[in-house]
């Protein structure tokens, strides 16, 4: 298992914030690299960067994508990324009005054809959830860490 950073589960401060941001959008750091230097997760830099506004989604943080752990995890079938922007999804089925008035036509061939599709979608979805949720309970349950400096006044 792999050990983890020092700083998780602190709270990130101002400073540390102005920091992830120059070190993010002045000098153009991979949050691999930033990860480093915070001594934090890449997917801690990562969600706060999306939290700050710094970039939109996930996806679009640099270097993110090309983590050997991302892409173990995608080839393994363990991570499934989904794209943040908006596109037509190939998938869906079309329908043209102009079918019906052909001889081959069959409705209930499409109507089944498309209740398939959207089956199999809610079924990754549903899988998708599942593995949120148990990796949800994985941290709920985790023993709580203490900081390691304690703030005496």
């Amino acid at each position: 298992m792999s050990k983890q950073p020092s700083r998780h589960f602190l709270r990130w401060n101002v400073n540390e914030v102005l920091r992830l941001q120059r070190e993010y959008e002045l000098l153009e750091m991979s949050v691999a690299d930033i990860a480093k230097l915070h001594d934090r997760s890449v997917n801690a830099i990562v969600c706060k960067l999306v939290s700050e506004g710094f970039v939109d989604c996930w996806e679009n943080a640099r270097g993110y994508a090309q983590s050997e752990l991302i892409q173990e995890a995608i080839k393994n079938g363990d991570l499934v990324m989904e794209s943040c922007m908006d596109s037509d999804d190939e998938s869906e089925a079309s329908f043209d009005e102009d079918d019906s008035d052909d001889e081959d036509y069959n409705d209930e061939e499409e109507y089944s054809g498309s209740l398939v599709q959207v089956n199999k979608r809610l079924q990754q979805r549903v899988e998708q959830l599942e593995s949120v949720i148990a990796s949800m309970r994985k941290v709920k349950t985790a023993p709580k860490r203490k900081p390691l400096r304690s703030y005496l006044y």
